[in-house]
């Protein structure tokens, strides 16, 4: 019982806290910012053109 609970809140944070947010604070915002406005730009235009 001692030995679960002491890993998983060890390792949990110390990852999600150095990947999590380095990784999602630089991937969403270029992929977010360069795919969608175009995708949504293309699909509302040849649905109603």
């Amino acid at each position: 019982m001692p030995c679960p609970p002491s890993l998983p809140a060890f390792q949990p944070p110390s990852i999600r806290a150095s990947q999590s947010p380095s990784l999602r604070a630089f991937q969403p915002p270029s992929i977010r910012a360069s795919q969608p406005p175009r995708i949504p730009a293309f699909q509302p235009i040849r649905y109603q053109p």
